[in-house]
């Protein structure tokens, strides 16, 4: 794999040179084999979609798989509506063997999400 240095083709983010060298840390320690958690919150308007562009991009780019989901006004009253736009598509294309891994362990308490509604 190779380090997440590189920006997105066509977007140069301007003064955000700690946070996206934050971003490529949580990336780097993750390549090694210990998982860290990256939050990125600011005001509206401050190019926090863009930054996560950024980083989903060096994600993919270093060999990671990298999902993204967007949590809504709509996504309140529908039972962990977020949880599924980001895991629903990895499950529906997954081979029913693989499919059956990813339900191992603690994640088989989360099938029942992964259920189709008339199939329960």
């Amino acid at each position: 794999m190779t380090a997440p240095d590189a920006e997105p083709p066509g977007e140069q983010l301007l003064e955000r040179d700690r946070e996206l060298r934050e971003l490529r840390t949580v990336l780097n320690v993750a390549q090694h084999g210990s998982g860290r958690v990256g939050l990125i919150e600011a005001p509206a308007g401050i190019g926090k979609t863009s930054l996560m562009r950024a980083a989903v991009d060096a994600a993919a780019g270093a060999g990671f798989t990298a999902l993204r989901a967007r949590a809504t006004e709509l996504e309140r009253a529908f039972a962990y509506g977020c949880v599924r736009q980001l895991l629903e598509p990895v499950v529906a294309r997954a081979a029913e063997r693989d499919r059956e891994q990813l339900f191992e362990g603690a994640a088989a308490l989360s099938r029942p999400l992964f259920v189709p509604s008339g199939a329960r």
